[in-house]
């Protein structure tokens, strides 16, 4: 299944929450009264960060192992990334290769259970793949949210 007129979107929007995630992540500003900003990441966050951002951007380029091996560079410096599981469940699922897409959805939302983009890709996966019930819950998760459900995004 190919995503292309939404990659664009997807990137932009992926780039902005990796952002806003690495800032959220180091609470020392706001434990001083300060909104965190980018220059209170560590230095492993800024370096994920950057690998997941070039990874995005070979994905929409459609060099899918580039961005691949960029995503297992931004693991091994954060192996806690949510964003970059996702990431990499979508590039799967692009690529058709559907065991491995769940297997990064799952451990994705086993690290950001709350998270709705991610919710709404996993919903959407399930849909595509011929599990329209189970999609449902995930679907359905954020709808009170005013979320809107719509084609994947990381």
């Amino acid at each position: 299944m190919k995503i292309t007129g939404c990659k664009l979107v997807v990137a932009t929007v992926m780039v902005a929450a990796v952002v806003l995630v690495g800032c959220a992540s180091n609470r020392s500003a706001s434990a001083q009264g300060e909104l965190p900003t980018s220059s209170d990441q560590t230095d492993v966050q800024k370096r994920a960060a950057i690998r997941l951002q070039l990874a995005i951007g070979y994905y929409e380029q459609h060099q899918n192992e580039v961005a691949l091996d960029e995503i297992k560079q931004a693991l091994q410096a954060d192996p806690n990334s949510a964003d970059a599981y996702s990431v990499r469940a979508l590039i799967y699922m692009d690529m058709g290769e559907t065991r491995l897409a769940e297997d990064n959805f799952q451990r994705a939302i086993k690290l950001a259970p709350n998270n709705p983009d991610l919710t709404n890709n996993y919903g959407w996966f399930l849909c595509q793949n011929g599990r329209e019930k189970e999609s449902i819950a995930y679907l359905k998760r954020h709808s009170r949210t005013g979320l809107i459900n719509r084609p994947p995004r990381p």
